[in-house]
């Protein structure tokens, strides 16, 4: 068995797409692309515009033919449109809107990660801190004048108190 047309791959239980003919493929369906967001709002806006004004156009076209005009429709067509160029403004409105609070939201994002990558350079820097003090704190000394072993951070000798 051969798998959905087109695609030459094998269908059922000895390789392909399902225990059975035809099942699901195994690949995500294409995802469409295209403006997100207060991108898709601002196009959407200025195709509601452009369809608005085309319809005025046409209109304004067919009341002056005169084949046209005793249809009798009266100001409902340039009230559709009039509809249609509104919707189309208020997209544009909110796509700017939307568009400033996303780009705040943006910049209180990378704020947060830039708090988040000092808090951890600075943990780094602490467990760092906290490696080369216990690394020190192994290291002894000997004292020139006892020879007893001491921290390397001791100023005096454990023993007998001289100088090290």
């Amino acid at each position: 068995m051969v798998g959905p047309i087109g695609t030459g791959q094998p269908v059922g239980p000895i390789g392909g797409f399902g225990p059975s003919f035809g099942g699901a493929p195994s690949h995500p369906a294409p995802v469409m692309g295209g403006p997100r967001g207060w991108q898709g709002m601002l196009v959407g806006g200025i195709m509601f515009l452009l369809i608005g004004f085309v319809q005025i156009a046409v209109i304004g076209a067919m009341t002056s033919d005169p084949a046209f005009s005793g249809m009798g429709f009266g100001d409902a067509p340039y009230l559709i449109a009039g509809v249609v160029i509104l919707i189309g403004l208020v997209l544009i409105v909110l796509s700017f809107s939307t568009r400033s609070s996303d780009m705040a939201a943006a910049q209180r994002q990378a704020e947060a990660m830039e708090q988040a990558r000092k808090e951890q350079e600075r943990h780094e820097e602490e467990e760092r801190q906290k490696m080369v003090d216990a690394i020190k704190s192994t290291i002894k000394v000997r004292c020139r004048y006892c020879g007893s072993l001491n921290d390397e951070t001791a100023k005096k000798c454990e023993s007998c108190g001289a100088d090290l």
